[in-house]
């Protein structure tokens, strides 16, 4: 996983998201005097990290279009 510091733009790098939060957190106090909540500051780290692998990880799964159930509507 990995996430770009909105403070410096700086690229954080971890296995999974509670260990990119903690570096994260480590890297603002750090590097930063951020004056937000720790609390915004662990959720603006996991979403991002989290939304970031679900955009760019790999695809597992793949929906058949033939069988979904919009194209069974009909007016």
């Amino acid at each position: 996983m990995k996430i770009k510091c909105f403070a410096c733009d700086a690229l954080i790098e971890a296995a999974d998201a509670d260990i990119i939060v903690d570096a994260f957190m480590a890297h603002g106090r750090s590097n930063h005097r951020w004056s937000y909540p720790e609390e915004a500051i662990r959720n603006y780290a996991r979403n991002y990290a989290e939304a970031t692998e679900r955009l760019t990880g790999p695809c597992t799964t793949r929906v058949d279009s033939s069988r979904s159930w919009f194209g069974t509507m009909t007016r």
